[in-house]
C-alpha cells in the first residue's frame, strides 16, 4: 500500500493491476513456447533445436522487459496525479 493511501486510509483498487499480470502471467507462458515451436517447425526444422531456444528465450525477456516498462510507465502515471492533487 501506498504512503498516500495510508494516510488517507483509502485502499487501493488492485483490479487493474491482477488483470495486467495475468495477462503478462499468461503471455510468458504462451508466448516463448509458441515461438520455439512455430520457428521449429516452420523455419528451421526439427533437428535443429539451438535457433528456437535463442528465439524462445528472446521472447520471454522481451516480455520481462516490457513488463517492467510497463509498470514503470504506471508508476510515473500515479506520480504526476499525486503531484497534481497535491497542487490543487
Amino acid at each position: 500500500m501506498k504512503k498516500a493511501e495510508a494516510e488517507s486510509g483509502e485502499t487501493a483498487d488492485l483490479s487493474g493491476v491482477l488483470i495486467k499480470l495475468g495477462i503478462f502471467t499468461v503471455l510468458m507462458v504462451v508466448l516463448p513456447i509458441g515461438s520455439y515451436f512455430v520457428s521449429r517447425d516452420y523455419y528451421f526444422g526439427e533437428k535443429n533445436t539451438t535457433p528456437p531456444g535463442i528465439i524462445a528465450a528472446l521472447m520471454a525477456n522481451l516480455l520481462l522487459v516490457g513488463f517492467v516498462w510497463y509498470a514503470m510507465a504506471e508508476d510515473r502515471a500515479d506520480q504526476k496525479r499525486e503531484k497534481l492533487k497535491k497542487k490543487q
